[in-house]
Protein backbone atom coordinates (compact mmCIF):
# COMPACT_ATOMS: atom_id res chain seq x y z
CA UNK A 1 0.00 0.00 0.00
CA UNK A 2 1.38 3.33 -0.97
CA UNK A 3 0.63 5.88 1.28
CA UNK A 4 0.84 9.55 1.30
CA UNK A 5 0.67 12.00 4.98
CA UNK A 6 -0.34 15.16 3.68
CA UNK A 7 1.51 17.58 6.73
CA UNK A 8 4.03 16.14 9.43
CA UNK A 9 2.65 17.55 12.30
CA UNK A 10 1.87 16.27 15.35
CA UNK A 11 -1.20 14.01 14.00
CA UNK A 12 -0.36 13.02 10.77
CA UNK A 13 3.16 13.09 11.56
CA UNK A 14 2.65 10.80 14.34
CA UNK A 15 0.61 8.45 12.08
CA UNK A 16 2.67 8.58 9.19
CA UNK A 17 6.01 7.67 11.53
CA UNK A 18 4.03 4.85 13.02
CA UNK A 19 3.51 3.38 9.74
CA UNK A 20 6.54 4.47 8.32
CA UNK A 21 8.37 2.26 11.39
CA UNK A 22 6.46 -0.87 10.30
CA UNK A 23 7.78 -0.91 7.11
CA UNK A 24 4.81 0.21 5.12
CA UNK A 25 5.46 3.11 1.79
CA UNK A 26 5.18 6.09 3.57
CA UNK A 27 5.84 9.47 1.39
CA UNK A 28 5.07 13.15 3.65
CA UNK A 29 3.95 15.98 1.28
CA UNK A 30 4.97 19.06 3.15
CA UNK A 31 5.84 22.19 2.71
CA UNK A 32 9.46 23.54 1.94
CA UNK A 33 10.69 24.69 5.06
CA UNK A 34 9.41 21.38 6.99
CA UNK A 35 11.08 19.40 4.20
CA UNK A 36 14.39 21.13 4.85
CA UNK A 37 14.00 21.17 8.92
CA UNK A 38 13.06 16.97 8.72
CA UNK A 39 15.97 16.77 6.30
CA UNK A 40 18.47 17.81 9.01
CA UNK A 41 17.00 16.51 12.17
CA UNK A 42 14.84 13.70 10.66
CA UNK A 43 11.22 13.01 11.78
CA UNK A 44 11.67 12.10 15.76
CA UNK A 45 9.13 11.05 18.02
CA UNK A 46 10.31 11.87 21.50
CA UNK A 47 8.51 11.59 24.95
CA UNK A 48 7.18 8.89 27.36
CA UNK A 49 10.85 7.54 28.02
CA UNK A 50 11.38 7.06 24.38
CA UNK A 51 12.71 8.61 21.35
CA UNK A 52 12.81 7.29 17.71
CA UNK A 53 14.06 9.44 14.27
CA UNK A 54 13.01 8.48 11.23
CA UNK A 55 14.55 9.84 7.77
CA UNK A 56 11.52 10.46 6.32
CA UNK A 57 10.61 10.33 2.24
CA UNK A 58 9.38 14.00 1.57
CA UNK A 59 7.79 15.41 -1.19
CA UNK A 60 6.89 19.03 -2.15
CA UNK A 61 3.57 19.67 -4.02
CA UNK A 62 5.56 20.68 -7.11
CA UNK A 63 7.04 17.63 -7.63
CA UNK A 64 4.56 14.97 -6.46
CA UNK A 65 3.41 12.32 -8.55
CA UNK A 66 0.75 9.55 -7.92
CA UNK A 67 -1.69 7.73 -7.38
CA UNK A 68 -0.99 6.44 -4.22
CA UNK A 69 -3.27 4.33 -2.39
CA UNK A 70 -3.87 5.90 0.83
CA UNK A 71 -3.99 9.72 1.26
CA UNK A 72 -3.88 10.97 5.20
CA UNK A 73 -4.91 14.38 4.84
CA UNK A 74 -3.71 16.31 8.31
CA UNK A 75 -4.24 20.47 7.53
CA UNK A 76 -5.74 23.36 9.11
CA UNK A 77 -9.35 24.35 7.58
CA UNK A 78 -7.50 27.45 6.33
CA UNK A 79 -4.99 25.42 4.55
CA UNK A 80 -7.53 23.25 3.02
CA UNK A 81 -8.82 24.57 -0.43
CA UNK A 82 -4.46 24.84 -1.36
CA UNK A 83 -3.97 20.94 -0.31
CA UNK A 84 -7.14 19.69 -2.17
CA UNK A 85 -5.60 20.85 -5.34
CA UNK A 86 -1.85 19.98 -3.98
CA UNK A 87 -2.98 16.26 -3.66
CA UNK A 88 -4.95 15.91 -6.81
CA UNK A 89 -2.22 14.39 -8.66
CA UNK A 90 -2.30 11.85 -5.86
CA UNK A 91 -5.60 10.69 -6.28
CA UNK A 92 -6.65 8.04 -8.69
CA UNK A 93 -9.60 5.91 -9.76
CA UNK A 94 -8.69 3.29 -6.99
CA UNK A 95 -7.15 5.82 -3.96
CA UNK A 96 -9.11 6.60 -0.16
CA UNK A 97 -8.32 9.92 1.40
CA UNK A 98 -8.98 10.37 4.86
CA UNK A 99 -9.09 13.76 6.17
CA UNK A 100 -7.91 14.86 9.79
CA UNK A 101 -10.50 17.74 10.52
CA UNK A 102 -13.15 19.13 12.72
CA UNK A 103 -16.63 19.92 11.44
CA UNK A 104 -18.13 19.12 8.07
CA UNK A 105 -17.73 21.30 5.73
CA UNK A 106 -14.25 19.96 4.24
CA UNK A 107 -15.77 16.69 2.88
CA UNK A 108 -18.33 18.67 0.62
CA UNK A 109 -15.30 20.49 -0.48
CA UNK A 110 -13.37 17.16 -0.61
CA UNK A 111 -16.09 15.18 -2.65
CA UNK A 112 -16.88 18.37 -4.87
CA UNK A 113 -13.26 17.70 -6.05
CA UNK A 114 -12.22 14.08 -5.44
CA UNK A 115 -15.47 12.51 -5.71
CA UNK A 116 -17.49 11.11 -3.05
CA UNK A 117 -15.86 8.07 -3.38
CA UNK A 118 -12.55 8.11 -2.56
CA UNK A 119 -13.03 10.21 1.06
CA UNK A 120 -13.52 8.14 3.41
CA UNK A 121 -14.35 9.69 7.36
CA UNK A 122 -14.03 8.90 10.89
CA UNK A 123 -12.78 9.86 13.95
CA UNK A 124 -8.79 9.38 15.65
CA UNK A 125 -7.15 10.20 18.86
CA UNK A 126 -3.75 10.89 19.79
CA UNK A 127 -1.94 12.99 22.56
CA UNK A 128 1.00 14.35 21.09
CA UNK A 129 2.13 18.29 20.20
CA UNK A 130 4.74 19.64 17.97
CA UNK A 131 7.52 20.78 20.29
CA UNK A 132 9.68 24.04 19.68
CA UNK A 133 12.79 21.81 17.65
CA UNK A 134 9.95 20.60 16.19
CA UNK A 135 10.00 16.92 17.04
CA UNK A 136 6.71 15.45 17.86
CA UNK A 137 6.09 14.71 21.35
CA UNK A 138 4.51 12.00 22.84
CA UNK A 139 2.34 12.56 25.93
CA UNK A 140 0.27 9.34 25.91
CA UNK A 141 0.14 5.91 24.57
CA UNK A 142 -2.95 6.55 22.82
CA UNK A 143 -2.96 5.97 18.94
CA UNK A 144 -6.20 5.89 17.49
CA UNK A 145 -8.00 5.82 14.27
CA UNK A 146 -11.87 5.04 13.46
CA UNK A 147 -12.78 5.15 9.62
CA UNK A 148 -15.62 3.99 7.49
CA UNK A 149 -17.28 4.65 4.30
CA UNK A 150 -19.37 8.10 4.33
CA UNK A 151 -22.91 5.95 3.90
CA UNK A 152 -21.88 3.82 6.82
CA UNK A 153 -21.64 0.51 4.99
CA UNK A 154 -18.57 -1.33 5.81
CA UNK A 155 -16.18 -2.38 3.03
CA UNK A 156 -13.24 -4.69 1.75
CA UNK A 157 -10.93 -1.58 1.38
CA UNK A 158 -11.52 0.03 4.82
CA UNK A 159 -10.72 -3.10 6.08
CA UNK A 160 -7.87 -3.51 4.37
CA UNK A 161 -6.47 0.21 5.67
CA UNK A 162 -7.94 -0.59 9.06
CA UNK A 163 -5.73 -3.70 8.95
CA UNK A 164 -2.55 -2.01 8.16
CA UNK A 165 -3.30 0.74 10.54
CA UNK A 166 -3.29 -2.15 13.35
CA UNK A 167 -0.01 -3.70 12.28
CA UNK A 168 1.25 -0.21 13.18
CA UNK A 169 0.33 -0.13 16.29
CA UNK A 170 -2.78 2.10 15.60
CA UNK A 171 -5.87 1.12 16.90
CA UNK A 172 -8.51 1.30 14.22
CA UNK A 173 -11.93 -0.21 15.44
CA UNK A 174 -15.31 -0.77 13.10
CA UNK A 175 -17.53 2.83 13.50
CA UNK A 176 -21.12 2.27 13.88
CA UNK A 177 -21.27 5.28 11.14
CA UNK A 178 -18.37 6.96 10.59
CA UNK A 179 -20.69 10.23 9.61
CA UNK A 180 -22.43 10.09 12.76
CA UNK A 181 -18.80 10.18 15.19
CA UNK A 182 -17.87 13.19 13.24
CA UNK A 183 -20.99 14.60 14.08
CA UNK A 184 -20.53 14.20 17.82
CA UNK A 185 -17.73 15.25 18.23
CA UNK A 186 -18.32 18.62 16.20
CA UNK A 187 -21.37 19.26 18.16
CA UNK A 188 -18.77 18.53 21.55
CA UNK A 189 -16.62 21.16 19.73
CA UNK A 190 -18.55 24.02 19.64
CA UNK A 191 -20.73 23.15 22.76
CA UNK A 192 -16.99 24.00 24.19
CA UNK A 193 -15.89 26.62 21.82
CA UNK A 194 -18.60 28.71 22.37
CA UNK A 195 -18.95 28.54 25.92
CA UNK A 196 -15.63 29.72 26.54
CA UNK A 197 -15.54 32.11 23.47
CA UNK A 198 -18.42 33.84 24.21
CA UNK A 199 -17.96 34.33 27.92
CA UNK A 200 -13.85 34.78 27.54
CA UNK A 201 -13.05 32.68 29.94
CA UNK A 202 -12.50 29.08 31.30
CA UNK A 203 -15.18 25.91 32.15
CA UNK A 204 -14.53 27.27 35.35
CA UNK A 205 -15.16 31.19 35.51
CA UNK A 206 -18.57 30.43 33.52
CA UNK A 207 -20.26 27.67 35.60
CA UNK A 208 -19.05 29.41 38.64
CA UNK A 209 -20.75 32.85 37.84
CA UNK A 210 -24.57 33.32 38.88
CA UNK A 211 -26.14 32.07 35.25
CA UNK A 212 -23.16 30.43 34.46
CA UNK A 213 -24.68 26.32 34.69
CA UNK A 214 -27.37 27.12 32.48
CA UNK A 215 -24.95 28.12 29.43
CA UNK A 216 -23.28 24.68 28.56
CA UNK A 217 -26.80 22.79 28.83
CA UNK A 218 -28.39 25.18 26.64
CA UNK A 219 -25.63 25.50 23.72
CA UNK A 220 -25.58 21.48 23.59
CA UNK A 221 -29.38 21.64 23.33
CA UNK A 222 -28.50 23.95 20.15
CA UNK A 223 -25.61 22.06 18.22
CA UNK A 224 -27.22 18.58 19.31
CA UNK A 225 -30.33 19.33 17.80
CA UNK A 226 -28.52 20.49 14.66
CA UNK A 227 -26.93 16.98 14.49
CA UNK A 228 -30.36 15.38 15.15
CA UNK A 229 -32.49 17.57 12.58
CA UNK A 230 -29.56 16.32 10.18
CA UNK A 231 -30.02 12.51 10.75
CA UNK A 232 -27.06 12.04 13.67
CA UNK A 233 -28.77 12.47 16.79
CA UNK A 234 -26.39 12.68 20.10
CA UNK A 235 -26.78 9.41 21.91
CA UNK A 236 -27.65 10.41 26.01
CA UNK A 237 -24.43 9.02 26.93
CA UNK A 238 -22.31 11.10 24.52
CA UNK A 239 -24.40 14.24 26.22
CA UNK A 240 -23.67 13.53 29.27
CA UNK A 241 -20.60 13.17 28.40
CA UNK A 242 -20.15 16.45 26.79
CA UNK A 243 -21.99 17.75 29.91
CA UNK A 244 -19.69 16.62 32.27
CA UNK A 245 -16.79 18.70 30.61
CA UNK A 246 -18.53 21.78 30.23
CA UNK A 247 -20.07 22.11 33.85
CA UNK A 248 -17.64 21.98 36.07
CA UNK A 249 -16.53 24.24 39.12
CA UNK A 250 -13.35 25.66 39.20
CA UNK A 251 -12.55 23.85 35.56
CA UNK A 252 -9.68 25.25 34.08
CA UNK A 253 -10.67 23.78 30.74
CA UNK A 254 -10.41 25.81 27.47
CA UNK A 255 -10.02 24.30 23.94
CA UNK A 256 -7.72 25.46 21.41
CA UNK A 257 -10.32 28.16 19.62
CA UNK A 258 -10.13 29.74 22.96
CA UNK A 259 -6.52 29.92 23.24
CA UNK A 260 -6.19 31.13 19.61
CA UNK A 261 -8.48 33.86 20.48
CA UNK A 262 -7.19 35.35 23.61
CA UNK A 263 -3.64 35.36 21.53
CA UNK A 264 -5.14 37.39 19.35
CA UNK A 265 -4.84 34.40 16.24
CA UNK A 266 -7.31 33.21 13.81
CA UNK A 267 -9.76 30.76 14.32
CA UNK A 268 -11.54 28.26 12.40
CA UNK A 269 -14.57 29.96 12.82
CA UNK A 270 -16.55 29.39 9.41
CA UNK A 271 -15.28 26.02 9.29
CA UNK A 272 -16.86 25.25 13.14
CA UNK A 273 -19.44 27.99 13.63
CA UNK A 274 -20.34 29.19 10.36
CA UNK A 275 -21.37 25.88 8.58
CA UNK A 276 -22.70 24.60 11.45
CA UNK A 277 -25.20 27.55 11.78
CA UNK A 278 -25.94 27.90 8.02
CA UNK A 279 -26.83 24.08 8.06
CA UNK A 280 -28.99 24.88 10.96
CA UNK A 281 -31.22 27.85 8.80
CA UNK A 282 -31.25 25.31 6.45
CA UNK A 283 -32.78 22.71 8.94
CA UNK A 284 -34.95 25.23 10.29
CA UNK A 285 -33.31 24.60 13.50
CA UNK A 286 -33.20 27.88 15.84
CA UNK A 287 -29.72 28.30 17.35
CA UNK A 288 -29.07 31.71 18.97
CA UNK A 289 -26.42 31.17 21.07
CA UNK A 290 -24.16 29.81 18.41
CA UNK A 291 -25.56 32.33 16.34
CA UNK A 292 -24.21 35.29 18.91
CA UNK A 293 -20.58 32.96 19.29
CA UNK A 294 -20.06 32.85 15.37
CA UNK A 295 -20.86 36.79 15.22
CA UNK A 296 -18.04 37.16 18.23
CA UNK A 297 -15.84 35.07 16.18
CA UNK A 298 -16.65 36.77 12.81
CA UNK A 299 -15.95 39.98 14.21
CA UNK A 300 -12.59 38.76 15.90
CA UNK A 301 -11.46 37.15 12.84
CA UNK A 302 -12.32 40.86 10.85
CA UNK A 303 -10.23 41.99 13.34
CA UNK A 304 -7.15 39.81 13.42
CA UNK A 305 -7.04 40.39 9.36
CA UNK A 306 -7.13 44.18 9.72
CA UNK A 307 -4.14 43.73 12.27
CA UNK A 308 -6.30 45.89 14.63
CA UNK A 309 -5.84 43.04 17.51
CA UNK A 310 -3.88 44.28 20.20
CA UNK A 311 -2.71 42.91 23.88
CA UNK A 312 -5.28 45.45 25.39
CA UNK A 313 -8.18 43.38 23.19
CA UNK A 314 -7.22 39.96 23.51
CA UNK A 315 -8.97 38.51 26.63
CA UNK A 316 -6.16 36.87 29.34
CA UNK A 317 -6.02 33.34 29.11
CA UNK A 318 -6.16 31.28 32.25
CA UNK A 319 -2.42 30.28 32.60
CA UNK A 320 -1.45 27.01 33.72
CA UNK A 321 0.57 26.77 37.30
CA UNK A 322 3.71 25.31 36.99
CA UNK A 323 6.20 24.61 39.77
CA UNK A 324 4.91 24.33 43.45
CA UNK A 325 1.69 25.65 41.88
CA UNK A 326 0.52 22.48 40.24
CA UNK A 327 -2.05 21.04 43.06
CA UNK A 328 -1.02 17.57 43.80
CA UNK A 329 -2.17 15.12 46.90
CA UNK A 330 0.28 15.35 49.34
CA UNK A 331 1.48 12.01 50.61
CA UNK A 332 1.71 11.33 54.34
CA UNK A 333 3.58 8.42 56.11
CA UNK A 334 4.99 5.31 53.99
CA UNK A 335 1.02 5.08 52.93
CA UNK A 336 -0.46 7.29 50.37
CA UNK A 337 -3.93 7.13 50.56
CA UNK A 338 -7.74 8.86 49.28
CA UNK A 339 -9.70 8.19 52.20
CA UNK A 340 -13.23 8.35 51.96
CA UNK A 341 -13.27 11.17 54.45
CA UNK A 342 -10.41 13.42 52.38
CA UNK A 343 -11.43 16.68 50.87
CA UNK A 344 -9.41 17.78 47.62
CA UNK A 345 -10.34 19.32 44.55
CA UNK A 346 -12.02 17.58 41.67
CA UNK A 347 -9.85 19.31 39.19
CA UNK A 348 -6.13 20.62 39.08
CA UNK A 349 -4.83 23.80 37.11
CA UNK A 350 -2.50 21.58 35.23
CA UNK A 351 -2.80 20.53 31.48
CA UNK A 352 -5.64 18.17 30.37
CA UNK A 353 -5.26 15.30 27.78
CA UNK A 354 -7.13 16.21 24.98
CA UNK A 355 -7.73 14.45 21.86
CA UNK A 356 -7.30 15.22 17.85
CA UNK A 357 -10.19 13.64 15.57
CA UNK A 358 -10.82 12.95 11.81
CA UNK A 359 -12.80 16.08 10.51
CA UNK A 360 -11.49 17.50 14.48
CA UNK A 361 -7.32 17.70 14.58
CA UNK A 362 -7.73 21.33 16.65
CA UNK A 363 -6.79 20.16 20.62
CA UNK A 364 -9.90 20.24 22.81
CA UNK A 365 -9.05 20.35 25.95
CA UNK A 366 -10.83 18.33 28.37
CA UNK A 367 -9.54 19.73 32.34
CA UNK A 368 -7.33 22.21 31.52
CA UNK A 369 -4.87 23.54 29.11
CA UNK A 370 -0.94 23.82 27.58
CA UNK A 371 -0.63 25.57 24.81
CA UNK A 372 0.41 23.75 21.73
CA UNK A 373 1.99 24.43 18.56
CA UNK A 374 0.56 22.19 16.20
CA UNK A 375 -3.31 21.73 15.57
CA UNK A 376 -3.29 18.01 15.39
CA UNK A 377 -2.57 17.21 19.03
CA UNK A 378 -4.10 17.91 22.38
CA UNK A 379 -2.06 18.46 25.61
CA UNK A 380 -3.09 17.08 28.81
CA UNK A 381 -2.08 16.29 32.25
CA UNK A 382 -4.11 16.15 35.01
CA UNK A 383 -3.55 16.48 39.02
CA UNK A 384 -5.18 13.10 40.35
CA UNK A 385 -4.54 11.24 43.73
CA UNK A 386 -1.15 9.73 44.15
CA UNK A 387 0.26 11.25 41.43
CA UNK A 388 -0.93 9.53 39.01
CA UNK A 389 -1.54 11.17 35.53
CA UNK A 390 -3.52 10.19 32.45
CA UNK A 391 -2.33 8.09 29.77
CA UNK A 392 -5.65 8.30 28.23
CA UNK A 393 -8.51 10.40 29.27
CA UNK A 394 -11.71 9.34 30.42
CA UNK A 395 -14.93 11.03 29.00
CA UNK A 396 -15.36 13.20 32.29
CA UNK A 397 -13.63 12.74 35.72
CA UNK A 398 -14.23 13.93 38.93
CA UNK A 399 -12.85 13.75 42.75
CA UNK A 400 -14.92 15.19 45.62
CA UNK A 401 -14.75 13.97 49.43
CA UNK A 402 -11.93 11.00 48.34
CA UNK A 403 -13.95 9.75 45.56
CA UNK A 404 -12.39 9.50 42.38
CA UNK A 405 -15.31 9.15 39.81
CA UNK A 406 -14.28 8.34 36.21
CA UNK A 407 -16.48 7.62 33.11
CA UNK A 408 -14.99 6.49 30.26
CA UNK A 409 -16.21 7.23 26.80
CA UNK A 410 -18.03 4.56 24.68
CA UNK A 411 -16.71 1.69 22.84
CA UNK A 412 -13.15 2.37 24.71
CA UNK A 413 -11.64 -1.05 25.97
CA UNK A 414 -7.64 -1.78 26.99
CA UNK A 415 -7.05 -5.43 25.39
CA UNK A 416 -4.46 -7.33 22.80
CA UNK A 417 -6.51 -9.79 20.81
CA UNK A 418 -5.18 -13.47 21.91
CA UNK A 419 -6.27 -14.60 18.45
CA UNK A 420 -5.23 -11.97 16.17
CA UNK A 421 -2.85 -9.48 17.85
CA UNK A 422 -5.15 -5.92 17.52
CA UNK A 423 -4.69 -4.14 20.20
CA UNK A 424 -7.39 -1.96 22.22
CA UNK A 425 -5.88 0.93 23.99
CA UNK A 426 -8.09 3.75 24.72
CA UNK A 427 -9.88 2.91 27.36
CA UNK A 428 -9.17 5.51 30.25
CA UNK A 429 -5.91 4.85 31.98
CA UNK A 430 -4.22 6.60 34.63
CA UNK A 431 -0.82 5.78 35.96
CA UNK A 432 1.73 6.31 38.70
CA UNK A 433 5.30 5.30 39.58
CA UNK A 434 5.09 2.90 42.74
CA UNK A 435 8.30 3.19 45.07
CA UNK A 436 10.78 0.69 44.52
CA UNK A 437 10.74 -2.64 46.17
CA UNK A 438 7.41 -4.67 47.27
CA UNK A 439 4.25 -2.86 47.42
CA UNK A 440 0.38 -3.02 47.64
CA UNK A 441 -1.92 -0.75 45.35
CA UNK A 442 -5.62 -0.68 46.32
CA UNK A 443 -9.19 0.94 45.90
CA UNK A 444 -12.79 0.26 46.49
CA UNK A 445 -14.60 0.58 43.23
CA UNK A 446 -18.32 0.85 42.08
CA UNK A 447 -19.17 0.44 39.14
CA UNK A 448 -22.15 1.47 36.87
CA UNK A 449 -22.75 -1.39 34.62
CA UNK A 450 -24.79 -0.85 31.60
CA UNK A 451 -23.73 -3.20 29.01
CA UNK A 452 -21.30 -6.16 28.28
CA UNK A 453 -18.07 -5.91 29.25
CA UNK A 454 -17.88 -2.55 31.46
CA UNK A 455 -15.51 -2.38 34.04
CA UNK A 456 -13.44 -0.42 36.31
CA UNK A 457 -10.00 -2.12 36.94
CA UNK A 458 -6.20 -1.56 38.43
CA UNK A 459 -3.81 -1.71 36.42
CA UNK A 460 0.43 -2.53 36.21
CA UNK A 461 2.16 -1.33 33.29
CA UNK A 462 5.95 -1.97 31.61
CA UNK A 463 5.14 -1.19 28.37
CA UNK A 464 2.40 -1.84 25.64
CA UNK A 465 3.46 -5.07 25.35
CA UNK A 466 4.02 -5.71 28.92
CA UNK A 467 0.88 -5.07 31.25
CA UNK A 468 -1.94 -7.07 33.83
CA UNK A 469 -5.33 -5.61 35.02
CA UNK A 470 -7.91 -6.91 37.65
CA UNK A 471 -11.39 -6.01 36.44
CA UNK A 472 -14.77 -5.31 38.15
CA UNK A 473 -16.65 -5.87 35.09
CA UNK A 474 -19.92 -7.32 34.33
CA UNK A 475 -20.04 -10.72 31.61
CA UNK A 476 -22.31 -11.08 28.99
CA UNK A 477 -24.72 -12.60 30.75
CA UNK A 478 -25.10 -9.22 33.34
CA UNK A 479 -23.67 -11.08 36.29
CA UNK A 480 -20.48 -8.75 37.97
CA UNK A 481 -17.82 -10.41 38.48
CA UNK A 482 -14.09 -10.38 38.91
CA UNK A 483 -12.02 -10.74 35.63
CA UNK A 484 -8.17 -10.63 35.08
CA UNK A 485 -6.24 -10.06 32.45
CA UNK A 486 -2.00 -10.66 31.99
CA UNK A 487 -0.18 -9.23 28.64
CA UNK A 488 2.77 -10.31 26.91
CA UNK A 489 2.63 -9.46 23.58
CA UNK A 490 -0.94 -10.67 23.32
CA UNK A 491 -3.40 -10.55 26.43
CA UNK A 492 -5.23 -13.72 28.09
CA UNK A 493 -8.55 -13.51 29.69
CA UNK A 494 -9.44 -15.36 32.92
CA UNK A 495 -12.87 -14.96 34.34
CA UNK A 496 -13.30 -15.37 38.05
CA UNK A 497 -16.13 -15.53 40.89
CA UNK A 498 -19.31 -13.49 40.53
CA UNK A 499 -19.46 -10.71 42.59
CA UNK A 500 -23.42 -10.22 44.69
CA UNK A 501 -22.19 -6.82 46.69
CA UNK A 502 -22.34 -2.76 45.05
CA UNK A 503 -18.16 -2.76 45.64
CA UNK A 504 -15.15 -4.47 45.25
CA UNK A 505 -11.98 -3.83 46.55
CA UNK A 506 -9.63 -4.95 44.36
CA UNK A 507 -5.81 -5.09 45.43
CA UNK A 508 -1.96 -5.55 43.02
CA UNK A 509 1.29 -6.41 45.00
CA UNK A 510 4.18 -6.57 43.98
CA UNK A 511 6.16 -9.54 45.27
CA UNK A 512 9.77 -9.51 44.83
CA UNK A 513 9.60 -10.10 40.92
CA UNK A 514 6.30 -11.24 40.95
CA UNK A 515 2.99 -10.02 41.34
CA UNK A 516 -0.56 -11.00 42.77
CA UNK A 517 -4.42 -10.22 42.30
CA UNK A 518 -6.60 -9.97 45.46
CA UNK A 519 -10.03 -9.04 45.82
CA UNK A 520 -11.99 -8.34 49.22
CA UNK A 521 -15.62 -8.24 49.60
CA UNK A 522 -15.34 -5.56 52.82
CA UNK A 523 -11.01 -4.54 52.44
CA UNK A 524 -10.03 -7.28 55.25
CA UNK A 525 -10.83 -10.38 53.85
CA UNK A 526 -8.55 -10.82 50.63
CA UNK A 527 -8.99 -13.54 48.14
CA UNK A 528 -6.36 -14.74 45.46
CA UNK A 529 -7.54 -14.16 42.16
CA UNK A 530 -3.95 -15.48 40.44
CA UNK A 531 -0.34 -15.01 41.12
CA UNK A 532 2.07 -13.98 38.03
CA UNK A 533 4.84 -12.64 36.36
CA UNK A 534 5.19 -9.29 34.48
CA UNK A 535 8.69 -9.20 32.13
CA UNK A 536 9.50 -6.12 30.05
CA UNK A 537 11.40 -2.38 30.84
CA UNK A 538 11.67 -1.13 34.16
CA UNK A 539 9.98 1.35 36.12
CA UNK A 540 6.97 0.08 36.38
CA UNK A 541 3.40 2.25 36.07
CA UNK A 542 0.32 1.48 38.17
CA UNK A 543 -2.94 2.96 38.15
CA UNK A 544 -6.64 3.05 37.34
CA UNK A 545 -8.62 1.51 34.35
CA UNK A 546 -12.49 1.88 33.31
CA UNK A 547 -13.79 0.86 30.11
CA UNK A 548 -16.72 0.01 27.78
CA UNK A 549 -15.62 -2.26 24.87
CA UNK A 550 -19.31 -1.96 23.41
CA UNK A 551 -21.11 -0.13 25.15
CA UNK A 552 -22.25 3.86 25.45
CA UNK A 553 -19.88 4.35 28.12
CA UNK A 554 -19.15 3.59 31.97
CA UNK A 555 -18.82 5.28 35.01
CA UNK A 556 -16.31 3.67 38.16
CA UNK A 557 -16.06 5.40 41.81
CA UNK A 558 -12.66 5.01 42.87
CA UNK A 559 -12.45 5.28 46.79
CA UNK A 560 -9.98 4.26 49.71
CA UNK A 561 -7.28 4.55 47.30
CA UNK A 562 -3.75 3.31 48.68
CA UNK A 563 -0.12 2.85 47.81
CA UNK A 564 1.80 1.17 50.77
CA UNK A 565 5.68 0.33 50.36
CA UNK A 566 4.85 -3.27 51.93
CA UNK A 567 5.47 -7.01 51.74
CA UNK A 568 2.98 -9.50 51.76
CA UNK A 569 3.53 -12.17 53.87
CA UNK A 570 0.43 -14.84 53.62
CA UNK A 571 -0.67 -14.92 49.10
CA UNK A 572 -3.99 -17.25 49.42
CA UNK A 573 -5.34 -15.55 51.83
CA UNK A 574 -3.68 -11.96 51.24
CA UNK A 575 -2.85 -10.72 54.52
Amino acid sequence: MRILVVGAGATGGYFGALLARAGRDVTFLVRPARAEALRERGLRIVGRDEEWVLTPRLVTADVLDGPYDLVLLSVKSTGLDGAIEDIAPAVGPDTVVVPLLNGLAHMDALNARLGTASVLGGVAKVVTTLDDSGDIRRLAPLAHLTLGEQDGTDTARAARIRAVLEEAGIASPVPAHAVTAMWHKWVFITTLGAVTSLMRGTVGDVYDAPGGPGLGPAVLDEAAAVAAAAGHPVPAAERAATLAVVSVPGSPMVPSLYRDLAAGRPTEVEHLFGDLTERARSLGVATPLLDLATLHLRVHQRRVTAGTTSGRDRPRPTSPPTGSDRLRPAPTGSDRTVGAGARRRALARAPAWTFAAVHGSSPETVAGTRPARDHGAMNVHTSLPLGLDWATAPAAWSLSDGVLTVTAAPRTDLFTDPLGGAARRDAAVALTTPPEGDWQFSARLRVGFRSAWDAGALVVRSDDAHWAKLNFEQAPDGTPCVFSVVTRGRSDDAVGSPVTGEALWLRISRIGEGFAFHVSDDGGLWRLVRQFALTGPRPLRIGVEVQSPVGEGCRVDFDDIRLTPTSLPHLIDGR
